[in-house]
């Protein structure tokens, strides 16, 4: 349950390692295998990645031995505690007025996992609220958008768009024919099959030619599906 004593350890690994000791900041309870004992110990020599994504810590027995790594969380203790209440968790944002004394005490006082957990959740809140405000901001731009297609729509429909497309369905059915199988034309047919507006004499003359529905053609073709 505690690392080993130093004497009995490989050589000091190098820099960016620390002896791994109980009450130290640096102190973490990684398990490692004793090649000797073949048995899990506490590695004596511990290195952090303070990555605020991924935060990793590594463990070793010393110089020359293999290196086990693994994901950085924060210790857990042996006692019961409460769960954070939404209002507590402000102590963790990085945009509150008392912030920076957070931050005096994770970097003079607190070990390496709670401060890169701490660390950890405040980028997590920080990337949640930078994809909410663009998302509301991209809600307001479709709506706008959605506006103005309504807009848009309500000419085409004062204007008799439908019906004077539809002017030159045969045209518009030979092109299809030509280019797809009878089962594409489906789609086409689907939609023009309730049409009931006024069938204009060509796109250009907006007067009405008479009313109708799906065109024979259109009929007939729908029919054999």
């Amino acid at each position: 349950m505690h690392p080993l004593q130093l004497e009995v350890c490989g050589p000091h690994p190098g820099q960016g390692w620390h002896v791994n000791s109980i009450g130290a900041t640096h102190f973490y309870w990684i398990l490692i295998r004793d090649l000797s004992s073949d048995k899990n110990i506490v590695a004596p020599f511990v290195s952090y990645t303070l990555n605020y994504l991924r935060p990793t810590i590594s463990g070793m027995y010393g110089q020359g031995y293999p290196i086990k790594m693994h994901p950085l969380t924060a210790l857990s203790i042996n006692y019961a505690t409460n769960m954070i209440t939404p209002e507590q968790q402000a102590l963790f944002y990085s945009d509150t007025p008392f912030a920076s004394a957070i931050d005096h005490v994770l970097d003079n006082f607190c070990p390496f996992d709670l401060t890169a957990a701490i660390h950890q959740y405040c980028f997590y809140k920080d990337t949640q609220y930078a994809i909410q405000q663009s998302v509301r901001k991209l809600q307001e731009k479709e709506m706008q958008y959605i506006k103005k297609g309504v807009e848009v729509l309500s000419a085409l429909e004062n204007a008799n768009a439908l019906g004077r497309i539809f002017a030159h369905e045969q045209d518009i059915t030979t092109h299809l024919l030509e280019n797809l199988t009878p089962s594409l034309y489906v789609t086409y047919a689907k939609i023009c099959k309730f049409f009931t507006g006024h069938i204009t004499f060509s796109t250009n003359d907006a007067y009405t030619h008479h009313p109708r529905g799906m065109s024979m053609l259109a009929q007939n073709i729908w029919e054999k599906m």
